[in-house]
């Protein structure tokens, strides 16, 4: 079975959901997105200890668009 690829909107708010998705291994994070960009480059500092590679967005019409 195919793991859902998962996107979260709000990164700030969205935090424990981005940790928990990093480690769960049902699914895979792939996006983030939130104009506050000081609460992106924290999702990039997470993503980078679970060497994970996840989209960052500032835009929801193009986050919304990612293969998720």
């Amino acid at each position: 079975m195919k793991k859902p690829r998962v996107g979260v909107f709000g990164a700030f708010r969205g935090i424990s959901m981005i940790d928990m998705l990093l480690i769960y291994p049902e699914a895979e994070l792939v996006a983030v997105c939130d104009r506050h960009l000081p609460a992106l480059e924290k999702v990039r500092e997470h993503a980078k200890k679970y060497d994970a590679e996840v989209a960052l967005y500032e835009n929801f019409d193009d986050f919304i668009e990612h293969d998720m």
